[in-house]
């Protein structure tokens, strides 16, 4: 099990990184110019690319064998061969991915203008794979609890165990680990790293070199655009427009933010109906407005947490923001404003899919709609305020090849520490209070999610004035120190 979810997470990994590294990457033009081949940038990008995968792996894999050597008490010939599982495990994936990476990136190519064709896709994609995932995972549970059977039961085991003797090629690296066929398993293993690895050297030789080429001719012609009359729109809305087309026609990392804020409400009615499922079944159905606030700020947070590359994302065009004839505090609003705006709407549709959903189940009331709209939308501009304020202390500017942000940074990663510890002690918070009430010297302060509602608001707003307060408070000060 643990070889099979490890190799086709790697897998995923690994092609998301490879095509980020060999073919986004901003410095592929000036390598071109340079008297290497094709085969030389991928090799040396490769590497780095390869080395990431094997940490990957051995951080995933490596305290799941441990532990399971020490509980089982093996000899020291187990632990040699979890090296070498985790070398040969983190080989085949990145081998494969090699593989489908190219012909990945020539279709991309092919239709890389098409901004509004290619978000339609990856909303279509990310929507049916997580609606089927939450499906299949709704009915493994449901037929669970029917038949009174657990994860772990005889029954449960004695299936996965079927499974696994025809799971090709990942039983070979679970033999390893049991003693079992180790000389098969091993010679197995070492002919499918070859072969793929033997593939995967053909494909990048013929095609490697044509496909970047590909890729940065199609890349200039981006912007390429026929307009039969150029309209005179206000400084608010040409920089309005700016920073969405900064968005809107980068297919990178920045273009995962639209397909984010526009899948959420799916995903957020998939996940929350799977949750309240099992939730009413096991605590009552006072528990669905919590966990509803709980899933609506967990997808709130992760489109938020975009607005920490607010000012990062401007890249080798940041000096610009300082020569404009406009105050700096504007345009940072601007910037709330497009972030928070974009966020707002997923949120409302998000509060409303779900709503519509558990109206006719007696489940959410008006009063539950309205009040989880309001702490959420709160919620999205003391996290929006939170993450630009962040980004202008302390930006992260990619200012190699083309400028533009193809990865997280540091700030993204604190805006998501944030707004999940936030989350999670409202979502919980809410969930546990709405069964016990609190009460002080006879004076009762929280019975029931309603009053949980209103301690959520006054904090929520509180909270909200205060961060958007230090955002623009030495504003101009700030932004003037800030040097790519």
């Amino acid at each position: 099990i643990v070889s099979v979810f490890t190799i086709l997470l790697q897998l995923v990994v690994c092609t998301s990184t490879l095509v980020k590294a060999l073919y986004y990457s901003g410095d592929n033009e000036m390598l071109l110019r340079f008297p290497v081949s094709g085969e030389e940038i991928f090799f040396a990008k490769a590497a780095y690319v390869l080395i990431n995968n094997y940490v990957v792996s051995a951080a995933v894999m490596l305290p799941i064998y441990i532990s399971y050597g020490v509980v089982t008490g093996q000899h020291f010939g187990f632990y040699v061969l979890t090296l070498l599982v985790v070398l040969f495990s983190s080989l085949l994936p990145f081998n494969v991915a090699n593989i489908i990476a190219i012909p990945v990136m020539r279709i991309v190519n092919a239709v890389r203008n098409k901004f509004g064709l290619i978000l339609a896709v990856l909303i279509a994609l990310v929507v049916v794979m997580f609606g089927a995932y939450m499906k299949v995972l709704k009915e493994i549970l449901l037929f669970m609890e029917d038949q009174n059977v657990s994860l772990f039961s005889d029954e449960m085991m004695k299936a996965i165990a079927k499974y696994c003797k025809f799971a090709y090629p990942f039983r070979w690296y679970a033999n390893l680990l049991v003693n079992f066929h180790v000389g098969t398993s091993i010679l197995a293993c070492v002919l499918i790293t070859a072969g793929t690895a033997a593939l995967a050297y053909l494909v990048v030789k013929k095609f490697y070199f044509r496909t970047i080429l590909s890729g940065i001719e199609n890349q200039k012609s981006c912007f390429e655009k026929k307009f039969a009359k150029n309209k005179v729109l206000s400084p608010f809305l040409t920089l309005l427009k700016l920073q969405f087309c900064n968005i809107f026609r980068s297919i990178n990392y920045s273009f995962q933010y639209l397909c984010m804020a526009i899948a959420a409400p799916f995903m957020v009615y998939f996940l929350n109906d799977i949750a309240s499922v099992m939730a009413v079944d096991e605590m009552g159905s006072k528990i669905i407005p919590g966990l509803t606030l709980f899933v609506i700020t967990i997808f709130t947070t992760i489109i938020v947490s975009f607005a920490s590359t607010a000012v990062s994302r401007e890249g080798n065009n940041f000096y610009q923001t300082k020569t404009i004839p406009i105050k700096y505090s504007s345009q940072i609003a601007i910037k709330c404003l497009l972030y928070g705006g974009i966020a707002f709407l997923s949120t409302l549709v998000s509060c409303i899919v779900v709503f519509a959903a558990y109206k006719g189940k007696g489940l959410i009331d008006g009063t539950d709609f309205w009040c989880v709209l309001a702490i959420s939308e709160m919620v999205v501009v003391l996290l929006t305020a939170i993450s630009i304020r962040v980004d202008t202390r302390k930006p992260t500017f990619n200012v190699g090849g083309d400028g533009d942000l193809v990865a997280a940074n540091k700030n993204m990663g604190l805006s998501l520490v944030v707004g999940l510890f936030l989350s999670c002690l409202y979502g919980v918070g809410s969930m546990v209070l709405s069964y016990i009430p609190i009460s002080v010297n006879g004076v009762v302060l929280v019975n029931g999610i309603r009053s949980v509602y209103w301690w959520l608001m006054g904090i929520t707003g509180v909270l909200t004035i205060v961060s958007v307060v230090l955002l623009f408070a030495g504003l101009e000060k700030r932004y003037m120190k800030i040097v790519p």
